[in-house]
């Protein structure tokens, strides 16, 4: 479906989005700027991007279950779907 196709490069562009900013946020202020530490700001950025990437990722999971199935994006819901795919073993020959 396309609507979940959608939804799931969303969700992997939040993942990426929240990646960013964990790993440039912490790079910024471990390298550039260690006072920046105590920052109420910088403490912000860094766990907006933790929690961005928590739940890209885990939307993503149950979306790409959803449309590797063809179901509609609620069916990322569905316990069995997405454990079919934690279950596939990929580059294995």
């Amino acid at each position: 479906m396309a609507a979940t196709g959608a939804l799931y490069v969303a969700a992997r562009a939040v993942d990426y989005l929240g990646i960013v900013l964990f790993a440039g946020g912490l790079f910024f202020v471990a390298a550039l700027w260690p006072p920046g530490g105590d920052s109420r700001g910088a403490r912000a950025v860094v766990t907006s991007g933790w929690l961005l990437g928590l739940v890209g990722t885990i939307a993503a999971l149950g979306l790409q279950a959803a449309w590797i199935a063809g179901g509609p994006p609620s069916a990322m819901f569905d316990a069995e779907l997405v454990g079919s795919l934690l279950d596939v073993q990929t580059g294995r020959i």
